[in-house]
């Protein structure tokens, strides 16, 4: 019943809308100050990430929703309470130095990878190989 459909959505969200608060404390734990989330907080979070995400969609450009949910999360709790709500050292320990290091990472197992196919299969006649 359409009725019933709408009311149990409608509950279910509020519900959800609590949960999200612990999920975005565990998703910061480590980059903000554990004392400045707060549901408002947490909301603008959400917003910016989501407004983020829509826009980088609109635009075609590839981003991850997981850092613009962070992203979001510690602009809100800086716009909420300033640079001492959030905790820089790990902002760069569990956000900036992954971000810079896992391209080099991907790209030295891309070419160890790569490597190691060529020598398996170097001997391998062309036709063989190009045959689907």
């Amino acid at each position: 019943k359409p009725k019933t459909a709408v009311a149990l959505s409608a509950v279910l969200n509020m519900v959800g809308a609590f949960l999200s608060l612990a999920v975005a404390a565990t998703i910061a734990k480590g980059l903000v100050d554990a004392n400045v989330i707060t549901l408002e907080v947490v909301l603008a979070g959400l917003v910016g990430g989501i407004t983020w995400n829509l826009l980088t969609w609109l635009l075609g450009i590839p981003s991850s929703s997981s850092h613009a949910l962070i992203g979001g999360v510690v602009g809100s709790v800086l716009a909420a309470v300033g640079t001492q709500g959030v905790i820089w050292s790990g902002v760069a320990a569990k956000v900036l130095i992954p971000a810079l290091l896992a391209p080099l990472v991907a790209v030295g197992v891309a070419s160890v990878g790569t490597w190691a196919v060529a020598r398996l299969t170097r001997d391998v006649p062309e036709d063989v190989s190009t045959r689907a």
